[in-house]
């Protein structure tokens, strides 16, 4: 068994990672780390870890850890890889992998040093549904893929992550946030690399302020056109159509562990639909990563998906030129 800690364990890690150690045979959450102590001690009885801590160094160093999860802010992704894999430490690390390519960069050649596996954490990949969608492209269900169309909304002033609205812990807005996911996406279910990309974003990324939304348009290697939307400022929704020289797949509401999910695809006038269950990614992730690490073989997703996934992040925030009506 894998002995498992958390580094930043607030509301995303408590709501998605501890149920899926409950769920993992292979896997075990030992130790926990948060800033505050009255908070880690809460937490620890509330929950039955053994350990915790208020320094993640100390916990990365803790020898009864095998691996650790890298749940802190963005920001802080880099500094967190780097302490575990220094201390011997196999790294799942959240998405977006880091603050920037270069970051994502170093913390590979920290883990190949030190010879620990990197994993990047795309819960989504871990999705039945998307998985499923990937399975019916891969058939050339809907013939050669022409056009992606994603979205993803979440209403920001509702997030418990008070770090989500600063440029230096999240690492960007709605971009890096949601964006990452739908970007990783493109390249796993549509099974497509990307060649060239471009974004709008609104306001500035910049050292003082996050986007709030952004367009994002793409070219993939096979000549695909695709478009991505994100926004901070609209109801949470989400979706995936996928449009082919013979029909086209879609899904709504498709990222919830847990729940129902509708596929449809749309060919030559008829309509088929499957309702999917979605497991838990987080617990299939976990359990995939614990093999890994046992067998010592190469993660489901290593850590140059997450460079890759960074390089086109990065790609969005380059400055764009701005032209004046007025003259």
């Amino acid at each position: 068994m894998v002995r498992f800690g958390i580094i930043g364990f607030g509301a995303h890690a408590e709501k998605r990672y501890l149920p899926a150690f409950a769920r993992v045979e292979e896997a075990a959450l030992i130790a926990i780390q948060k800033r505050d102590r009255e908070a880690v001690r809460q937490k620890q009885e509330e929950h039955g870890i053994p350990l915790g801590f208020t320094d993640p160094g100390e916990l990365a160093a803790c020898n009864e850890v095998d691996a650790v999860i890298v749940a802190s802010p963005p920001g802080l992704h880099r500094e967190h890889t780097l302490m575990a894999a220094a201390a011997g430490k196999h790294v799942l690390v959240e998405k977006p992998m880091a603050a920037c390519a270069a970051e994502c960069e170093e913390m590979i050649a920290a883990c190949d040093r030190r010879e620990v596996l990197l994993m990047v954490g795309f819960s989504m990949r871990f999705l039945e549904s998307t998985r499923r969608m990937r399975e019916l492209l891969q058939a050339g269900r809907i013939g050669r893929l022409r056009y992606v169309h994603m979205g993803f909304t979440v209403d920001g002033a509702l997030s418990p992550r008070s770090w989500l609205w600063d440029p230096r812990l999240s690492g960007g807005g709605p971009v890096a946030d949601l964006g990452a996911h739908l970007l990783d996406l493109i390249r796993f279910v549509g099974r497509e690399s990307v060649e060239e990309v471009t974004g709008f974003v609104e306001p500035q990324f910049t050292g003082e302020q996050v986007e709030r939304q952004a367009a994002v348009s793409l070219k993939l290697h096979s000549g695909a056109l695709a478009q991505l939307f994100v926004s901070f400022e609209l109801p949470r929704n989400k979706f995936m159509h996928f449009v082919g020289t013979e029909g086209q797949l879609y899904t709504s509401d498709f990222s919830e562990p847990g729940t129902q999910v509708s596929l449809t695809l749309c060919r030559e006038g008829r309509k088929e639909e499957w309702e999917v269950g979605n497991g838990d990614p987080f617990a299939r992730m976990v359990r995939e990563f614990a093999e890994a690490i046992e067998h010592r073989t190469l993660p489901p997703v290593p850590g140059e998906e997450g460079l890759i996934t960074q390089r086109l992040i990065d790609g969005i925030y380059r400055v764009k030129t701005r032209f004046n009506q007025n003259g």
